[in-house]
């Protein structure tokens, strides 16, 4: 288990993923959840029953992994709540509002106190796809399936639970399935009250989008409608769950069509946050980052099984590398902003530009070098180019110093960068400050 966290969280042997969200189990009862028994994805919750008492022992698990990656430096954790505890449905039971709130609140409690463990979550998301209406009993896994009003009361008992327990944790919603579907809900959520919109920290969406809008402007229609709504309340949005549902085709084809996903997401949607919905699968999936090629058996670790690492992982990397917390992110035209993600780092003083070339033709992109400024006039500036492609995973292509302006030269010339047909490059900059640039 340790090499597969290290693969997704380390940041020099792995992708370097920054936060990690956990899934606070509702548990099932078996005769009446048969399905979610049956499955491979059922959770076992802290309580057993409603009179029974808390077992911390529980979802061992989810557990490992999580403070496995904190133990690669990852310090920012989410929690959410995929479905109350079993006792509490259907659904959510309006007389169990206030036992819901309690137990999610006893669970961050919990994680944040005890020595072992020392977790604090940033935020938590009470609801998942609350408001689509598939949700129901019969299915696999955990679900739940609630009104506004209903989200409205959780959100304001959750708040006042929180403040009580004295854990530093805040309040998202509402993880919704799409980000049309989003907007289209927040007019919905106009029935929250003025004083519960003050609760939330942050709108999380789902970016299951780009398939069902498959040009160019329609993505940008419904993104940038999702953005200013979201603006219009003073809350940035989360991209909190994606993968390639329903979309089939070969290895680089799936990592091109993530390229092309996170981009828009970055760029249109302006994102705070990105979360990938499953790092790790089986065989013979094709949302996985990383696959197991073997059978993976009750208690087995799967250090030494055999693994596959996808396209999509090399597309992540290119990603995590080149926007690391705490990056800028430079608005592009709307020529650009489909293909192009380009960001700055205070903290590691570098420009990196990720380019999706998901055409049949050579794509050059040239850098303006007196958009530059070295940070030591003295040290020519070093320049990574990162490519992956059908022959290709995340390799170093090309590394050269170049002078720009404040090099001790006023005349120094531009350079271009050659995308080759459906690949993924990545540009990076080291010792640079930018100017005469635009942020989102």
């Amino acid at each position: 288990m340790e090499a597969l966290v290290e693969l997704v969280f380390d940041g020099d042997r792995g992708l370097g993923l920054s936060m990690a969200r956990y899934a606070i189990p509702g548990g099932f009862n078996a005769s009446l959840s048969p399905a979610i028994a049956r499955s491979q994805r059922p959770l076992q919750a802290f309580k057993e029953g409603p009179l029974a008492p808390y077992n911390w022992s529980a979802d061992a698990g989810q557990r490992r992994v999580m403070l496995a990656a904190k133990q690669l430096g990852v310090r920012h954790f989410e929690a959410i709540s995929y479905s109350p505890p079993w006792w509490m449905t259907p659904n959510l039971l309006a007389e169990q509002r206030g036992a819901f709130v309690q137990y999610l609140v006893d669970v961050v409690r919990q994680y944040a106190t005890d020595p072992a463990w020392n977790v604090t979550f940033a935020h938590i998301n009470p609801f998942n796809e609350a408001l689509e209406g598939w949700w129901r009993s019969g299915r696999d896994r955990e679900g739940c399936s609630v009104s506004v009003s209903d989200v409205d009361v959780v959100v304001a008992l959750l708040d006042e639970a929180l403040q009580a327990s004295g854990v530093a944790t805040r309040i998202a919603v509402a993880d919704s399935w799409v980000a049309y579907t989003q907007r289209s809900m927040l007019s919905e959520y106009e029935a929250f009250r003025p004083e519960t919109w003050a609760k939330v920290d942050h709108i999380c969406v789902h970016g299951y989008q780009s398939k069902h809008f498959p040009e160019s402007w329609q993505i940008g229609l419904q993104y940038s409608g999702m953005r200013e709504a979201a603006a219009a309340l003073g809350k940035e949005v989360w991209q909190s769950e994606w993968g390639p549902i329903d979309v089939f085709g070969t290895d680089m084809q799936l990592a091109m069509y993530m390229a092309r996903t996170v981009t828009e997401h970055i760029n249109i949607l302006g994102v705070a946050a990105w979360y990938y919905w499953m790092a790790v699968e089986g065989p013979n999936r094709v949302w996985g980052l990383i696959r197991w090629k073997g059978e993976c058996k009750d208690g087995e670790g799967a250090d030494g099984m055999d693994l596959m690492i996808s396209k999509q992982y090399h597309v992540m990397k290119h990603f995590t590398r080149a926007v690391p917390p705490g990056a800028r992110i430079v608005k592009m035209s709307q020529k650009c902003e489909h293909g192009v993600v380009a960001a700055y780092s205070p903290e590691h003083r570098r420009v990196a530009m990720v380019v999706t070339n998901q055409s049949f033709k050579d794509f050059l992109l040239t850098l303006r070098l007196l958009d530059f400024i070295p940070v030591d006039p003295a040290v020519p500036v070093l320049v990574h180019v990162h490519r992956t492609s059908v022959k290709e995973d995340y390799e170093l292509i090309d590394q050269m110093n170049i002078a720009v302006p404040g090099n001790g030269t006023t005349n120094a010339t531009d350079i271009t960068i050659n995308s080759v047909p459906i690949s993924l490059t990545t540009v990076t900059l080291y010792g640079v400050v930018l100017s005469n640039v635009t942020y989102y």
